[in-house]
């Protein structure tokens, strides 16, 4: 047997669970099975008949837990650069950065945005030139900010940034931009980096337009979503309306739909859903549609449809439809409705009598101002979207 195979159970002899001299001495050498004999004149075994078990021997009660791997994981302590975690707190800190602008503006701090330059790096076979304009290394600094049309790009966008003029490294760049903006601005540099970055993948990876007023209008779309969650003041009732008890998901969850209609068929609605005040998800959409009901039955399908997802048992719609308000109170039959719309109604109804939990108000187009503006901008720019306000983590 070679030596790099051996084990404790071939030295013992299973029979008596004593030492095999003979093993011993064939295998080590006398002298050195001699020392073990004298030393340890019986094996160390364990005369049980319980099974082998794993056990965490730095966790007390012998079980790893997710609370004892984050301890395990807090105390090593890992060196990170002073600016590194500069940037990572500010990005972190800052309400009115969508979340998924958020993660990007984290991988981007951390190197860890996918860039061809990169790839090459790791893999050898790929040329590491720019996909857009060829000239020089495809890295992110590159990319975002030195390209032909990234220097344009930000040139013309509303900051009027030289990128030729700044900091060449990336973190001391992205340093350079935090001190030169204030607070407001600097969400609106998060919202222009993500737009030109999803620009370049779709031109990358499917081939479409660069397009800089396109990309514009995507920044300034997440622009008027960040404005609005951290400025956002609900004018309808905020407070209890319905009894619930504290077991019931979605007490005081209500949601603002609105739906926005242009002849001859352009239509864009829309929903903001708020728990105790606070503005907690939104969603929009567009499409043709025939009239202002079928607009804002669009949106509260659409708002309905994400709270049965979302697993909420009760909510407060509020919408400025009196006929479709009266439609789901049950005022009025659904027979009254336009026949174009009577399978949407009826599907809608339909649902909507499995949820007890669910009311329908009314609310004056006046008082739902914030739902009414991410309709008109579906309708108008041909959006469709839905973005989360709360942070991806508990703060």
């Amino acid at each position: 047997m070679a030596q790099s195979r051996l084990t404790l159970h071939a030295l013992i002899d299973t029979e008596s669970s004593s030492w095999s001299h003979d093993a011993l001495a064939n295998f080590l050498g006398t002298s050195v099975a001699l020392h073990i004999l004298m030393k340890y004149p019986q094996p160390p075994l364990i005369h049980t008949n319980r099974e082998d078990r794993l056990i965490c021997t730095m966790s007390p009660s012998g079980q790893l837990t997710f609370k004892e791997a984050c301890k395990m994981l807090q105390s090593h302590h890992h060196g990170i650069d002073s600016q590194v975690s500069k940037l990572l707190k500010i990005v972190w800190h800052c309400p009115g950065i969508m979340p998924r602008i958020r993660l990007f503006l984290w991988k981007l701090i951390s190197d860890g945005v996918p860039i061809r330059g990169s790839y090459a790096a790791r893999l050898g076979f790929l040329a590491p030139e720019c996909s857009v304009c060829g000239q020089g290394q495809e890295l992110v600094r590159h990319a975002l900010f030195s390209c032909q049309f990234s220097k344009a790009y930000w040139y013309g966008s509303p900051l009027a940034l030289r990128t030729d003029c700044i900091p060449q490294n990336l973190i001391s760049l992205l340093c350079y931009i935090c001190n030169a903006l204030e607070p407001a601005q600097f969400i609106e540099f998060a919202n222009l980096i993500w737009a030109l970055w999803k620009n370049r993948c779709s031109y990358v990876i499917e081939g479409k337009k660069l397009d800089a007023r396109n990309t514009y209008q995507l920044a300034n779309f997440h622009n008027n979503l960040s404005k609005l969650s951290t400025t956002m003041q609900i004018t309808g009732p905020l407070k209890h309306i319905w009894k619930q008890t504290e077991s019931d998901r979605g007490e005081g969850v209500e949601c603002y739909v609105d739906g926005s209609f242009q002849a001859p068929h352009a239509g864009g609605w829309a929903y903001i859903l708020c728990c105790q005040g606070e503005l907690k998800q939104y969603g929009s959409g567009c499409g043709n549609t025939d009239s202002s009901f079928s607009a804002e039955l669009s949106a509260m399908m659409l708002a309905v449809r994400e709270a049965m997802e979302q697993g909420l048992e009760c909510c407060t719609f509020y919408t400025d439809c009196h006929q479709l308000q009266q439609i789901l109170t049950g005022t009025i039959a659904i027979e009254t409705v336009p026949w174009q719309n009577f399978h949407e109604v009826s599907s809608l109804v339909l649902n909507w009598r499995n949820y007890h939990g669910f009311h329908c108000k009314y609310l004056p187009r006046e008082e739902n101002l914030d739902a009414h503006f991410l309709a008109n901008y579906a309708r108008i720019h041909y959006v469709s979207c839905t973005g989360y306000t709360f942070p991806l983590f508990p703060l």
